[in-house]
């Protein structure tokens, strides 16, 4: 299990998992997952983690495409070992194409409903304030995870990554924003094909 330096983890949930990861034949177990602010009040941030859980297992085929990132999920070690999976190093969002690729792999699954991970939100945290470099990070993920659920056929609506583009045009330089101009067309267009051809299958 992967985590957070500023998140908390269910210690009594913890115990009675791994006992139960002695018998356990998937490769990954979905845990329950909460989100505090650092003040202690309520936050929303892993809501669409209740949901996904809630609707298992009719979302078999596409809760860890839809699941971002590493949190709340006990992976097997030999599953990781044998396909290379690894943490970019990338300033933001390699927990998103580290999340993507072990979608990718279709491992077996099982879902457990008590909580084991609690996400920390604060104000403060890599995640909450964008900068430039990050915009180029997170941008750069997108296109990856896109590639990755356009071609495992996830299901999944594409994300554009406008908003990235975006805040790099306005608050980079004129380089920056050339640069990342065809990859995003690039995305955009990929985008469009596949979210449309996912609009017609469904109806």
């Amino acid at each position: 299990m992967l985590s957070d330096a500023d998140d908390l983890m269910n210690k009594d949930s913890l115990i009675r998992l791994l006992a139960d990861l002695k018998s356990e034949k998937s490769d990954v177990v979905l845990g329950g997952v909460d989100a505090i602010w650092d003040t202690g009040k309520p936050s929303e941030r892993a809501d669409y983690i209740k949901r996904l859980i809630a609707e298992y297992p009719k979302n078999k085929t596409s809760i860890l495409f839809s699941w971002v990132g590493p949190i709340g999920k006990a992976i097997r070690k030999q599953l990781i070992v044998e396909n290379g999976l690894k943490f970019e190093s990338r300033l933001a969002s390699n927990d998103v194409v580290f999340a993507a690729r072990l979608a990718s792999l279709r491992p077996t699954l099982s879902v457990i409903e008590r909580n084991l991970y609690t996400i920390i939100q604060s104000g403060s945290s890599l995640t909450a304030n964008l900068t430039v470099e990050k915009a180029k990070a997170g941008l750069e993920a997108t296109w990856i995870r896109n590639q990755i659920n356009a071609s495992c056929r996830s299901g999944l609506k594409l994300h554009y990554g406008i908003t990235f583009y975006k805040f790099i045009a306005i608050h980079g330089s004129f380089t920056d924003a050339l640069k990342y101009l065809p990859g995003e067309l690039k995305s955009i267009m990929s985008c469009c094909y596949w979210n449309l051809k996912r609009f017609f299958v469904a109806r």
